[in-house]
């Protein structure tokens, strides 16, 4: 999600950041890579099915 001060990151062999354009960085964000939020960001008012799916969402 932050753009590296120095480095490459590549996915499918292109550099993410000087070969993709935003919408095609924020596409590929969707489809080919996860993550794991480190601490509690649970939404209280929202049951665990929707805690789930809100990143997928955004």
């Amino acid at each position: 999600m932050r753009r590296p001060d120095s480095g490459e990151i590549l996915v499918d062999g292109k550099n993410i950041f000087t070969e993709l354009s935003e919408k095609e960085c924020t596409k590929l964000r969707s489809t080919k890579i996860g993550y794991m939020m480190q601490g509690n960001v649970l939404i209280p008012e929202l049951d665990v099915l929707n805690n789930i799916r809100m990143p997928a969402e955004i």
